[in-house]
């Protein structure tokens, strides 16, 4: 194991945890920690990344009670890890694959309709996601 780019992986998902909600502030909203666990899928082998998505979910949740929401968090990033196997992509196009593919997933199983109905905000979210997921994945390797 790695140990600074597990901690640097650390700080990476408590920045995500950070930006995430200062932008919700500004009305701008992207799910910075969701595409930073599905990077992390190219980045990290399973025990770590089981901790990560661990640490994700409590950061987003901490509170005992598990949701419909927060567990879909939990289980797409994991079933991503495992489509890493069966898809030989590049890492710089699987993680834009990935990251649209896990947040159209997610937003099916939260809320089918908001893709549709404010269009707008979906996009921003999947083009702020991908940008910071290639960001992350640029900076850490």
């Amino acid at each position: 194991m790695n140990y600074l780019k597990f901690f640097t992986g650390i700080l990476v998902l408590i920045l995500a945890f950070f930006l995430q909600f200062w932008l919700g502030v500004w009305g701008i909203y992207a799910n910075f920690v969701f595409a930073t666990l599905i990077v992390f899928v190219f980045l990290f082998d399973i025990g770590e990344f089981i901790f990560f998505v661990l640490l994700g979910v409590f950061l987003i949740n901490w509170q005992p009670m598990a949701s419909i929401d927060i567990i879909a968090f939990a289980i797409i990033p994991l079933i991503a890890f495992a489509a890493r196997f069966w898809f030989h992509w590049d890492q710089w196009v699987g993680s834009v694959a990935s990251v649209v593919i896990a947040l159209l997933l997610l937003y099916f199983v939260i809320s089918p309709k908001m893709i549709i109905q404010p269009f707008g905000s979906f996009i921003v979210d999947l083009l702020l996601s991908i940008i910071f997921a290639e960001a992350i994945l640029w900076g850490m390797q």
